[in-house]
């Protein structure tokens, strides 16, 4: 599924949903998305994160259906973005958020 999901296209665009500098998050119900955009929301509140949020829906997939992703851009400016220390703080923020 995996190799799909990186060839996949954006329904009614030529264009791949993986791109440079950018997270996607694939799902298939809306619940998830809910779930998925709190955390993109805290990473946008620690400047991890860029504002804008893409909504996308997929084309079909060999045998899935329906798929949607949300797409958001990295903060690449933030000075912490890669550093270890950094990296051990927002693994600790994401387990307490999935906990929650």
């Amino acid at each position: 599924m995996k190799k799909r999901i990186d060839k996949a296209e954006i329904k009614g665009k030529e264009e791949r949903l993986t791109q440079p500098d950018k997270i996607a998050i694939v799902y298939s119900q809306t619940s998830e998305a809910q779930e998925y955009l709190e955390y993109i929301e805290y990473l946008q509140s620690q400047n991890y994160l860029k504002r804008e949020i893409e909504e996308l829906e997929l084309e079909e997939l060999q045998g899935v259906k329906g798929l949607k992703a949300l797409r958001v851009s990295v903060e690449l400016n933030n000075a912490n973005v890669g550093s270890k220390m950094d990296n051990e703080k927002l693994k600790k923020a994401v387990k307490k958020m999935s906990l929650n």
